[in-house]
């Protein structure tokens, strides 16, 4: 197809004709696909429409003034959609024109419909009708008057009762991407309806109420008990939204606040306002932002709301937007509109079970419906058992009466369901699963007793297939639970499917002591396999799969009926490996989502249980990566207490907690209290642990580490050359470990200035992680960061900007534009551009840094700190020194308070206010800034530590621009010595230094002659 539509292009001309008549499907974000050559369950083998369109505006080629696309292929929403999803080739798009083309589009199907084939007639309808029509209008005229032409074609088959058509018209600007469909969302899980759904007064209501107004946000609450069909009612309407090609139709399952975040948060990202990195608060702030600010016809319906305060500040409140919100709950709120839904009024009771119980008796249907109290629910489920079992309504209801349950359905307000409700919904159960073959009955009822203690927002179908070594028969055994009613399928291609909470709650209550344990096993098996199915799929599927199980995890522990499923051990070790495996995935904000679990953890294995420690580690972890340290350091703290009170003082635990408590005090720049706990610990590592252990190799590495941030190279780079020999001897060349251990000696190198040995060991690092992890891996685009650094640092720019370029990308692709990876991978680009002097592309860059850390990180996290220095440089470079210098001292005194006066960032600060001073020609100012820091360099760094040596440096130039050669000149002669020493003869700063001296006594010798 690609080459086709190459080819095409190429030819250029007056009028495009292209006609599809194959398979088709409707993607989840409502974009039509084509199934092409070779299309499988498995492999879709598809193409986007609006991707074909594109290809045809597209400046590629010549073009054609006026296209016409006529499509005869389903448009149905696939249930089983696991093929791979694709698109023409990024490379094969060039960028777009200006000039417009005329596009006309026709569909034989809406969205969600099939294409219809006549075999009597060996014919499509939509086909035969389009070519009659257009033969006969070419005859007349050509080219001929498309729209017109299908004017009478839609009219042809609206006549004839067939699948409406749907078309439309534009000019296509090929700058802008274009289509329709394209920028329409279709978010959530809607419950698809019913096949016997009942269209009630009340749906006319709620389109009154929602389409009254004039801009304001329009809000309906839908209240009534649970199994009145409030979600049913809820997704007709938004069905027709979805029809009407409303913009945005989102199903938001809100059964508590953190839940109704986290889907509203995932909605921003389907709408491209956010990335899976970004805090969920934040997500949700910007989709809020981006609706009550561009209005435009959308819909959100929140369903199962069970506490209207849980909606706070979650809702489109513009007097400018067209957004309308549908909220369903079993309590009336204060919140829009009430419409308030009861049962069925009798009438409808009774043409419902004439329809769905297949039995035309309306004396016995009424019967029927008083017994049950006209409940929707209860009806559904009685028609189930009255067809399956072959009863008549007499029958059925004498069947109720002599399966009497002890169990009463009760309502959050007012009096209890009808006593035969119960009944009802539980020989339903036991008709369903009667008509089943053994092997398909185990499966459903182990699925519908998980399905109780599971998220009441349902289970993507697949997770079924855990229950069973036949992933086939699971899949059948669901398919009968959706025929018959007892499951709900999403309206989507996502194959969601739930369970209804009045269902949930009879099997839970009917349920004895060994099948509430069983379901219990059942429910940790399926979240079992579901969160390790991707475990050797691609960085981004494994995200996704954190994400599916941290969401079910979330809603478990929310419900008040899975606490005996939240406080097993299985289960919390699973949501204690779920934090991890977001930790270790850079998705801090997932394994945030479920500090909670940590508390159970206390409460059920005490706050001393190895799992607890672990538990509690795990979440200080993610605090830290997402740079709230403050909260890092307080667990950390505790679980120091806990494992010297629990293990003592030298056992591997305690030993860990220390390290990590060290790490985390590190990270806030308090090297004070971090370095005498890394020696601690590693001199306690050699002695009950052996100098061999990996654990010991890490301590030394850690060591290694805070010894570099604080500057003491002479200490650091040994302690990192004894962890990498010993790294490659015991655990190998190609060990995680020991591809750490190179990276980290390789930094020292560089920061000791040693560049050559620095780029060789970068560059043996990058060829193994790619070859080891992959190109996409955050270890690989870590060491390629590093190996652009060290370019960078020897001044070969012309190789350093490209590797940054490259790994911006990937970053922004594979962690989203704000991680803080990406955050990092800017900052380091916008330096280079800086470096090279092109600060007309570092300023904005070092903008866009500054502000996006100050709204992700905090105004106070180190990275921030050091994007706002490098900003203020830039600007120094630029010489706009009013923009500079207010960032410089900012930053100092953030520095100051933050970190303290004697971290490495506070002297650097200091070192570049008073560089800016004296660039300003204020030199008492720079004067007294450099001297301090001269001296509290040497102080607290050394001596020779490279920033000492630039402290310096600066000090003597500042001088000399003072006039003052007298000081100036020791101070050069003092630092080339020093620089030769540290750094080689040489080396740039060497040169730099030496020509600094010359320059002084040159001057020197000039003063002298006058």
């Amino acid at each position: 197809m690609i080459e086709v539509i190459d080819d095409l292009v190429a030819e250029g001309g007056e009028l495009l004709l292209v006609y599809w008549c194959g398979h088709g499907m409707t993607d989840p974000r409502g974009d039509r696909r084509l199934l092409t050559a070779g299309a499988s369950e498995r492999n879709l083998a598809n193409r986007l429409i609006a991707d074909i369109r594109k290809r045809f505006a597209s400046s590629a080629g010549a073009g054609f003034a006026h296209q016409v696309f006529i499509v005869d292929a389903c448009a149905n929403l696939l249930d089983h959609h696991e093929g791979e999803q694709r698109s023409l080739p990024d490379a094969r798009m060039q960028a777009l024109s200006t000039r417009k083309v005329r596009q006309d589009t026709f569909f034989a199907t809406e969205v969600g419909a099939y294409a219809l084939f006549d075999r009597a007639a060996g014919a499509a309808p939509f086909t035969a009708a389009a070519l009659e029509h257009l033969t006969a209008a070419a005859a007349d005229t050509f080219p001929p008057d498309f729209e017109a032409v299908f004017q009478r074609v839609a009219e042809d088959l609206t006549e004839r009762d067939l699948p409406h058509t749907v078309s439309w018209f534009a000019e296509v600007d090929g700058s802008v991407r274009e289509g329709q469909t394209s920028n329409r969302v279709f978010f959530g899980d809607r419950p698809r309806l019913a096949s016997s759904f009942v269209f009630r007064k009340e749906l006319a209501r709620v389109r009154e109420v929602l389409a009254s107004g004039d801009g304001v946000a329009n809000i309906c609450a839908l209240a009534g008990m649970k199994g009145v069909g409030k979600s049913q009612l809820a997704s007709a309407y938004a069905q027709e939204q979805e029809r009407a090609g409303w913009e945005l139709v989102a199903w938001i399952s809100a059964t508590s606040r953190d839940e109704t975040i986290r889907q509203l948060a995932s909605l921003a990202v389907d709408c491209e306002l956010a990335t899976l990195d970004t805090p969920p608060d934040e997500a949700v702030r910007a989709l809020l932002r981006h609706i009550d600010g561009t209005p435009a016809d959308r819909l959100i319906v929140f369903d199962n709301v069970e506490n209207y305060d849980d909606l706070t500040g979650l809702l489109p409140r513009s007097d400018h937007t067209r957004a309308r919100v549908v909220i369903t709950s079993t309590v009336a709120g204060r919140i829009g509109t009430p419409v308030r839904l009861g049962g069925y009024v009798r009438e409808q009771s009774v043409a419902y079970l004439r329809d769905a119980a297949e039995l035309d008796d309306p004396e016995g249907a009424e019967a029927v419906a008083d017994a049950l109290g006209d409940l929707p629910v209860a009806l559904t489920q009685a028609a189930t058992t009255i067809r399956l079992a072959g009863l008549d309504y007499a029958q059925y209801l004498n069947e109720l009466r002599k399966r009497p349950l002890a169990t009463t359905l009760r309502r959050e307000t007012g009096d209890p369901y009808p006593v035969q409700v119960a009944t009802a919904l539980d020989t339903a159960i036991t008709t369903v699963l009667g008509t089943m073959d053994s092997s398909q009955r185990d499966v459903a009822k182990r699925v519908l007793g998980a399905m109780a203690l599971l998220a009441e927002t349902g289970m993507p179908r697949s997770w079924a297939a855990a229950l069973s070594n036949d992933r086939l028969a699971a899949g059948l055994s669901i398919g009968v639970l959706i025929d018959n009613h007892l499951l709900t399928s999403a309206a989507g291609p996502g194959a969601e499917v739930t369970l209804h909470r009045l269902l949930a709650a009879v099997i839970r209550d009917t349920a004895s002591e060994a099948d509430r344990d069983a379901a219990v096993t059942d429910a940790i098996q399926i979240l079992r396999s579901a969160a390790t199915a991707a475990e050797s799929s691609t960085y981004l599927e494994q995200r996704a799969t954190v994400a599916a199980t941290a969401a079910q995890l979330r809603a478990i522990e929310a419900q008040h009926h899975s606490s005996l499923l939240c406080e097993h051990p299985d289960l919390l070790a699973l949501a204690n490996s779920t934090i991890y495996r977001a930790n270790t995935l850079h998705d801090p904000y997932f394994a945030i989502g479920l500090a909670a679990y940590v508390a159970r953890h206390e409460h059920v294995l005490g706050p001393h249980h190895s799992e607890t420690l672990v538990s509690r580690n795990n979440l200080a972890s993610a605090y830290k990566a997402a740079g709230n340290l403050g909260r890092a350091i307080a667990l950390h703290k505790q679980n120091v207490i806990d494992s010297t009170r629990a293990f003592g003082p030298d056992h591997p635990y305690t030993l860990t907690s220390r390290n990590n408590l060290a790490s985390a005090y590190e990270s806030a720049g308090d090297l004070d209290r971090a370095i005498p706990l890394l020696e601690q610990n590693l001199i306690e590592r050699e002695r009950t642990l052996g100098h061999d252990h990996p654990d010991t190799l890490t301590s030394r590495n850690n060591l290694a580490g805070a010894y570099e941030s604080a500057g003491d190279l002479a200490r650091a780079i040994p302690l990192y050359r004894q962890n990498l020999t010993n790294s490659e001897r015991i655990l190998g060349g190609d060990h995680p470990h020991t591809l750490t251990s190179r990276n980290n000696l390789a930094y020292a190198y560089e920061s000791a200035g040693d560049l050559s040995r620095a780029i060789a060991l970068y560059r043996q690092n990058l060829l193994d992680r790619e070859r080891i992890l992959g190109a996409d891996h955050p270890g690989t685009l870590t060491s390629r960061n590093n190996l652009a650094g060290a370019f960078e640092s020897s001044g070969d720019l012309e190789q350093a900007i490209p590797l940054y370029r490259r790994n911006l990308a990937d970053r922004e692709r594979i962690l989203g534009p704000d991680h803080p990876d990406t955050l990092t991978s800017g900052n380091n680009l916008a330096g280079a551009f800086a470096s090279s002097g092109d600060l007309e592309q570092a300023i904005p860059l070092y903008r866009r840094n500054l502000a996006d850390r100050e709204r992700i990180l905090g105004p106070d996290h180190p990275d921030t700190l050091t994007s706002r220095n490098n900003l203020a440089y830039a600007y120094q470079s630029s010489g706009d020194l009013q923009e500079a210098i207010p960032l410089y001292q900012r930053n100092l005194a953030d520095s100051e308070r933050i970190l303290g006066p004697d971290h490495p960032h506070t002297l650097a600060s200091r070192d570049n206010l008073a560089s800016a001073y004296g660039s300003a020609g204020d030199l008492p100012r720079a004067i007294s800034l450099h001297e301090q820091n001269l001296a509290d360099s040497e102080r607290v760094l050394g001596p020779e530590h490279p920033d000492t040596l630039s402290s310096r440096n600066n000090l003597a130039v500042t001088y000399g621009s003072a006039g003052n050669l007298t000081r100036a000149i020791p101070l050069y002669k003092q630092n080339l010595t020093d620089v030769e020493r540290v750094f080689g003869p040489d080396h740039p700063r060497t040169i730099t230094s030496r020509t600094n001296l010359a320059v002084a006594l040159r001057a020197e010798e000039r003063e002298a002659t006058r």
